[in-house]
């Protein structure tokens, strides 16, 4: 059997004299090699089409990253503006601590009536009108 390959549990391997399983990495790398030719042999316009209409699921996923990403960078860039501008107006650190706090009041008075929306009226109305609000 000196020599003889075989399909072992889908990896490509040969066996050598000394009955040890070893890669086979020109078979390997010829496989890869045509996949890698496969993808790219994807028209331009196909990959376009994905693109310019993506699956709602996608479209979704998206809007909601960005939705998040705005939401972090407003309460980051109103938390560093926010103390700049009430020291120059020299406004209590009691007074600075309660404004700040509102966005987390925010979060803490939105998560049961947000709750009970998104069981009641399901996610296809829920996340728009938490987008929108």
């Amino acid at each position: 059997m000196s020599g003889s390959r075989s399909n072992s549990g889908g990896l490509l391997v040969s066996r050598r004299t000394t009955n040890a399983w070893q890669f086979d990495n020109e078979r390997y790398n010829a496989k890869q090699r045509d996949l890698k030719r496969a993808a790219l042999s994807q028209s331009t316009s196909e990959w376009l089409a994905q693109i310019l209409h993506p699956e709602p699921r996608h479209l979704m996923a998206v809007c909601l990253f960005l939705a998040t990403l705005t939401a972090y960078m407003e309460r980051t860039g109103f938390s560093i503006a926010y103390t700049l501008m009430a020291s120059e107006a020299g406004v209590s650190e009691s007074t600075k601590g309660v404004v700040m706090s509102a966005f987390y009041w925010g979060y803490g008075v939105s998560q049961v009536p947000g709750g009970i929306a998104a069981q009641r009226y399901g996610g296809g109305v829920g996340v728009p009108g938490g987008l929108l609000s």
